[in-house]
């Protein structure tokens, strides 16, 4: 029971609708996803882009 009351706690904010999925990235002022974006955050791994700071779950880390 208590597990049922923690996974109704996690969803109180989420309000569902019947609008369509969008994707927005983060790393674009535009919310595109770009190659050139995708290349930044892969190829220079230490910048942290305070734009998606705590959207990011695990820090991914990129070896040579």
């Amino acid at each position: 029971m208590e597990e049922w009351e923690q996974m109704m706690a996690m969803l109180e904010g989420i309000s569902l609708t019947e609008r369509t999925d969008t994707v927005v990235w983060m790393l674009e002022k535009s919310g595109n996803l770009t190659t050139k974006s995708v290349y930044k955050m892969v190829t220079f791994p230490g910048i942290v882009d305070l734009r998606i700071e705590g959207h990011l779950g695990n820090q991914v880390t990129v070896e040579d």
